[in-house]
């Protein structure tokens, strides 16, 4: 399959709310690019505060350490009257802030046009929506097939107690999946496409992740989002679980470990990795199919590992784009909570037109 840039744009290309103009700026942005701009202004940022207040701190110093301190304590962190700690943990504090900032999943620019080769010598046009959108339909084609998946289910946390033993959370259910083709005339100019939003990851014990949403091609087709304890309904079947997480079950003076799961993969992804070892790490999200453009959905988030000692249990994984679920969170022993379920990924649609 050719993706553009690599072969030629069609000449009706949709790119959601930007104009044609900037089709060629959508293919041409890689993950790696996004994130690149969008920590470049915060941590210039934190490298210029960093440098005048280490200027300040040793420019000052004939006059006196801890009078500074008090200076610089009180005026850039708002303690008064602090001294050497407060200044290294407030500066410690700003650094985890600016992560915890730049530190956060992109927002895909998914939606793009592909001109794809089906055999033959021949080729279509492929529309690809990762969030909503308004469909355009092209000139010159016969037939458009539409595919379209709903939003994955949050894993679980906690899903029961056995006998004694913390239960590890259950995984999340995939969005359901649907396809239909109809031919030009059956189809307006325009066509609004709405995708349903993934479901969050349980954050109290006992509860599944809540549902997704549903996605929509206009009125003339639809893919339900995950239920917390089912899949989205569909046309098409490929049900994608989330990882369970690890838990222990203790009885008649024995324990006996349960090891968490990785999510449900397919053939165009790996699912996503169980928590490693007994120390509450969090279970790995969910991969996309490869190419991201190929209508499939994506995969399940693994479960988080159970914490044998002291603290909580890991996270499950989110789901992966589109439409997946995520795992369920590790249980934990003493002095902990148990682990967080993972989120669900938001759905998808795809339009591939034929001449």
């Amino acid at each position: 399959m050719g993706i553009a840039p690599d072969r030629p744009r069609p000449d009706v290309a949709y790119v959601g709310t930007v104009g044609a103009s900037g089709v060629s700026n959508v293919q041409n942005e890689t993950q790696a690019k996004i994130t690149a701009a969008q920590r470049a202004p915060l941590d210039a940022a934190y490298g210029d505060a960093r440098n005048n207040m280490t200027n300040n701190l040793f420019g000052g110093f004939g006059n006196g350490i801890g009078g500074l301190l008090g200076v610089l304590v009180q005026g850039v962190f708002g303690i008064i009257g602090g001294g050497i700690g407060d200044f290294i943990g407030g500066l410690l504090g700003q650094r985890n802030k600016l992560d915890n900032v730049v530190n956060v999943e992109v927002p895909r620019l998914d939606n793009r046009i592909d001109q794809v080769d089906v055999g033959g010598g021949a080729s279509a046009q492929r529309a690809y929506f990762g969030m909503d959108g308004t469909w355009t339909k092209p000139t010159g084609f016969s037939r458009h097939v539409v595919e379209i998946i709903g939003g994955g289910g949050g894993g679980g946390r906690s899903n029961g107690v056995q006998f004694g033993g913390n239960g590890g959370g259950l995984g999340g259910y995939s969005g359901g999946w649907n396809d239909a083709e109809f031919f030009d005339d059956d189809l307006p100019a325009t066509v609004a496409v709405v995708l349903g939003n993934g479901g969050v990851g349980a954050t109290a014990d006992n509860t599944m992740g809540t549902g997704g949403g549903n996605s929509t091609f206009g009125a003339f087709l639809a893919a339900g989002g995950a239920l917390s304890t089912a899949h989205g309904f569909g046309s098409k079947t490929l049900d994608i679980r989330g990882g369970a997480g690890g838990y222990t079950v203790s009885a008649g003076g024995f324990t006996v470990p349960y090891a968490p799961t990785a999510g449900t993969g397919h053939a165009f992804a790996n699912g996503g990795a169980a928590g490693a070892g007994t120390g509450g790490a969090a279970g790995g999200n969910g991969n996309s199919p490869s190419p991201p453009t190929k209508p499939y959905p994506g995969t399940g988030g693994g479960g988080g590992a159970r914490n044998s000692g002291t603290g909580n249990g890991g996270r499950g994984g989110n789901g992966g784009n589109p439409g997946a679920p995520g795992g369920g969170g590790g249980s934990y022993n003493i002095f902990g909570f148990a682990g967080n379920g993972g989120n669900g990924a938001p759905g998808a649609c795809w339009i591939t037109s034929y001449k």
